[in-house]
């Protein structure tokens, strides 16, 4: 297929050293007309991308905590440290807010804290976060919606050891 805008040849490569342009990669249908390790490739590619956009969004919330330091901008922050290096990392700065007079009442302090104890395993400390973050809502869908989560909390897959 010939994208004469993508520069490539007829193939779809950019010509020197036979590699795919992105643009092209990306419009590689992933319908098994292609070999699997193109979707691999594709599928790398994509996650790469994601990767690094969660590395600059981290970085540009310690830009943004830097020139604009608020409580707010410390709790977006950590979840973008969630996303770029694990809930570990989120968790710890979140649990650092928790003091903070300025978002006492704040449900999203909750809510967050809620999340990334669910991605750590730790559902029932999640569970009273979610339910803290839905008591703390004036808005009713919002409420609806945190309380479901809190219902929704996985618990621990226990294996038995007693079958034979």
């Amino acid at each position: 297929m010939s994208d004469p805008s993508a520069g490539g040849s007829k193939n779809g490569s950019s010509g020197a050293g036979g590699r795919q342009s992105p643009a092209v990669a990306l419009r590689v249908r992933l319908d098994g007309r292609r070999e699997g390790r193109d979707r691999i490739y594709l599928f790398a590619q994509i996650q790469r991308v994601l990767e690094i956009n969660e590395l600059r969004i981290a970085a540009l919330y310690d830009a943004l905590a830097q020139v604009a330091p608020s409580p707010v901008v410390e709790l977006n922050r950590a979840v973008a440290v969630s996303m770029a290096f694990g809930p570990a990392a989120g968790l710890e700065l979140v649990d650092a807010l928790t003091d903070e007079p300025s978002l006492e009442g704040y449900h999203l302090l909750p809510s967050v804290r809620g999340d990334l104890l669910t991605r750590l395993g730790r559902f029932d400390e999640a569970r009273r976060e979610l339910e803290r973050a839905a008591s703390l809502t004036r808005n009713e869908r919002e409420r609806t919606l945190l309380l479901e989560r809190a219902r929704g909390v996985a618990e621990p897959v226990e294996l038995r050891t007693d079958l034979a």
